[in-house]
């Protein structure tokens, strides 16, 4: 499992901080970057203009900085492998356990039901088919075993 963590690094008149937040999808991290960017920078008296070796401004897509002075305050966005695992413990047909090696959340959906129909209405396996199609659709969701 792949995480992408934003560091921060600020040294300046103010004081010294590192800060580090996790995101699961390398986009949110870079939005995460480019808002503290922008936001730091507005609260700085910081002519993006006037570049010079002191005092200069610069936002990539992994990197940001800003040197202003004697004040820095650099993000990056570093790449990790998390080796999350999970093994699903099926006995006659029905899941017994769950176990993994990290903080993870199972989700269950048994589509082997009695396919009865209530009034004209999807029925309770078909019902169930959709909470998991529409799960599973959603960004970073893949099967991970067929």
């Amino acid at each position: 499992m792949k995480i992408y963590c934003l560091l921060f690094c600020e040294n300046s008149h103010a004081g010294h901080l590192t800060a580090a937040d996790p995101f699961l999808y390398h986009e949110s991290a870079q939005a995460a970057m480019k808002a503290a960017y922008e936001r730091k920078l507005a609260t700085l008296p910081f002519d993006v203009s006037l570049q010079t070796e002191w005092h200069r401004c610069s936002c990539e897509k992994n990197l940001a900085s800003i040197i202003d002075g004697a004040g820095t305050y650099t993000w990056c966005i570093q790449e990790r492998e998390l080796d999350v695992q999970v093994a699903v413990e099926v006995q006659g047909g029905l899941v017994q356990n769950i176990y993994a090696n990290a903080d993870v959340c199972a989700e269950v959906y048994d589509l082997d039901l009695t396919d009865i129909q209530e009034e004209g209405g999807p029925t309770e396996g078909e019902l169930r088919q959709a909470a998991l199609a529409e799960e599973t659709s959603k960004p970073g969701w893949r099967s991970i075993w067929c």
